[in-house]
């Protein structure tokens, strides 16, 4: 692995073209990434280049490799993990994250395997998805250094429509047999204290405790562990009993005094709220569209006609969902007395000038994203006119929190006609914003109903562009977001 990234190193300082943006250096299943790391900043690596240890403290990273993803990084971590990340299924983050990570290791990145001989598994599944990417192509290239493929009967084949059903991360998908060098895969346990309630369980402000707090166990000692003493596992904000197998890395808590005391969060010494400027929704999404030119600008990705241009004009539209009168009168409820009623004066807002918690009216689960589409396909829809690939643009919107992607549907009532907060026929006064005037948002909801026109336009865009295109594209859309809320310069 030294080797390889003095090689990485090298080419870097002599600006060779081609060398890729992102070193992922894989180890073996229950290697030590904490220590690889520490043999890499040895090199003495330059201050630009982000180092990012998978399933660590975030004392072993530095810099930021995701929301600087135009900047050179080196990402450690064990194959099973890493490779996880590249089927669309990071099993060291949340659903929504996983499309970035995927674009991140498949997209201008270069993946090291030194220890190949006991990474077989691995080595055939990277193997499998460099012919993917060669299918379907990519932004940025992918290639390997130390990789060579292992055959057998025992290295099973990932095929072609299963790659693809994965794009889709709210269906399910065991993808351990792919990533798996071992017997089997760890979750992450953790033994701590801590104020039980009536049955036992944490209480549900509890989060999941750092890394440090976490040991890796293999699957089945857990499923023993489970049998002789409560587990709990986090579902849905709450702490409940492990009642069946968990899941590949999950984190789970086991009452042990011993162990350090997990405090709820009110009960920490925990910072003042930080004080910072509303930020009205057009201010937002300027600068959103900003960044992802510049960032587009920097990159200089391989994509087809119109595609950098479709992907702007969505960061320009993707927050117009924020001007409907749910999410403003949740967000505009965080204004202190003082400042009320210039707040509601000043309304459509994109950002708060505090923290807290968006309480939506009877409790929906409104989600701004799916406003954002349903405003630019009726009375916005001629913002999209400057989008050479309007539904990609369309797509983008949707996408933009990593949520809703290829399907939309409310998990609190999967059967009902309303969807998250919005009911078919119900209209909303829309105010002026981005330089267009007041108009009224009438809610239809039928082109996501199973098999209708939302399915037809996510399958047509990830046949045109494929899977590692489009996570690219809707990687730029949500870190300029991320950049923009943030207040960071332009990247240049």
């Amino acid at each position: 692995m030294r080797e390889n990234i003095l090689t990485w190193l090298g080419q870097r300082e002599r600006g060779e073209p081609g060398t890729p943006r992102r070193l992922v250096c894989a180890l073996p299943q229950r290697g030590d990434p904490v220590q690889a790391a520490t043999e890499v900043r040895a090199l003495g690596l330059p201050e630009e280049i982000a180092l990012h240890v998978v399933m660590a403290s975030p004392d072993e990273s530095r810099g930021d490799w995701r929301e600087d993803m135009h900047k050179p990084a080196i990402i450690i971590g064990t194959a099973d993990v890493l490779l996880a990340k590249a089927l669309m299924r990071g099993y060291d983050t949340g659903r929504a994250l996983a499309p970035i990570d995927f674009a991140l290791v498949t997209n201008g990145a270069r993946w090291i395997l030194p220890d190949a001989d006991l990474c077989p598994q691995t080595a055939a599944t990277l193997t499998r998805i460099a012919q993917f990417t060669t299918l379907y192509g990519t932004a940025e290239p992918l290639t390997f250094s130390s990789v060579h493929p292992v055959a057998g009967e025992h290295v099973s084949v990932l095929a072609r429509p299963g790659f693809l059903d994965l794009f889709d991360t709210e269906t399910e998908a065991d993808i351990a047999s792919y990533v798996c060098d071992g017997a089997e895969l760890d979750a992450q346990v953790v033994r701590a204290a801590w104020i039980p309630g009536e049955d036992g369980a944490p209480d549900p402000e509890i989060q999941p405790p750092p890394a440090g707090y976490r040991r890796r166990v293999p699957l089945g000692e857990v499923e023993a562990l489970a049998k002789s003493r409560p587990v709990w596992r986090r579902h849905q904000g709450e702490w409940i009993p492990l009642t069946e197998r968990a899941r590949p890395y999950e984190v789970l808590l086991v009452h042990d005094d011993s162990g350090p005391e997990l405090l709820r969060p009110s009960e920490g010494a925990g910072a003042a709220a930080e004080k910072r400027p509303w930020q009205s929704l057009d201010d937002h999404s300027e600068q959103t569209r900003d960044q992802a030119e510049a960032l587009l600008r920097i990159l200089s990705p391989d994509l087809p006609p119109g595609a950098a241009r479709s992907a702007v004009v969505a960061a320009y539209l993707h927050d117009a969902g924020k001007a409907h009168e749910t999410w403003q009168d949740a967000l505009c409820a965080l204004a202190p007395p003082e400042d009320a009623a210039r707040i509601a004066a000043g309304r459509p807002w994109a950002k708060s000038g505090t923290t807290g918690v968006l309480e939506f009216a009877d409790g929906v689960s409104f989600r701004h994203e799916l406003a954002s589409l349903l405003l630019i396909d009726g009375p916005l829809r001629d913002l999209l006119a400057e989008s050479p690939d309007p539904d990609l643009t369309r797509y983008l919107v949707l996408a933009h929190h990593g949520r809703l992607r290829l399907q939309v549907r409310d998990p609190a009532d999967p059967a009902g006609e309303t969807i998250l907060g919005l009911t078919p026929g119900a209209t909303s006064g829309i105010p002026p914003m981005l330089n267009h005037p007041a108009s009224t948002l009438t809610v239809a909801l039928d082109q996501f109903a199973p098999g209708a026109a939302w399915s037809r336009t996510a399958e047509s865009l990830l046949a045109r562009y494929g899977p590692f295109t489009i996570a690219y594209l809707e990687t730029v859309v949500r870190i300029a977001d991320w950049r923009a809320s943030g207040g960071r310069e332009l990247p240049g």
